[in-house]
């Protein structure tokens, strides 16, 4: 379904961190092993060249690791929504109906695949000398989902770091 890639791009721990800043508009504690494990969902095993795979695998996994006190959910969404656009591919879903998307992701994690396949559409990838744009890509997604972001994070479960 994917368009053929050399590498896939990955989001960073400090990319995390600024999701989850810009989620909850302020700084939340973490606990950094379970942040550092948290982000590696984004991995495949073996190859790690299916995106789409991975991307599930980030956005049910980072929400079970639960790194930050609050907005998790939030930044599993926006970091799965990141990770995609920056290898190729795009979530068509409204702002209207990604909150409940995702909470039927979470749901029913086993069919996470045919979840985001009936919604994904591929496009080129835009790099600046070998490199996404990720801020750019951030940014994009807190203007287009500003309603699920919000709903994400007034919603979601606090964590315990111990």
């Amino acid at each position: 379904m994917g368009l053929a890639m050399a590498k896939l791009s990955y989001l960073t721990v400090p990319d995390l961190l600024n999701i989850n800043l810009r989620a909850t508009k302020t700084s939340k504690d973490f606990h950094f092993a379970r942040l550092e494990e948290a982000v590696f969902y984004q991995y495949g095993h073996g190859s790690s060249s299916d995106a789409v795979k991975q991307a599930g695998n980030f956005i049910t996994g980072f929400v079970k690791m639960m790194p930050f006190t609050e907005g998790n959910e939030a930044t599993a969404f926006v970091g799965m929504l990141a990770f995609l656009t920056m290898n190729g591919h795009d979530l068509h879903i409204s702002d209207d109906e990604a909150a409940d998307w995702v909470r039927s992701v979470w749901a029913d994690p086993e069919n996470v695949g045919p979840k985001m396949e009936v919604k994904l559409n591929s496009h080129e990838v835009h790099h600046h000398h070998g490199v996404p744009d990720t801020r750019g890509i951030i940014t994009e997604i807190f203007e287009k989902y500003p309603k699920t972001i919000s709903e994400l994070v007034s919603t979601g479960h606090k964590a315990v770091l111990a």
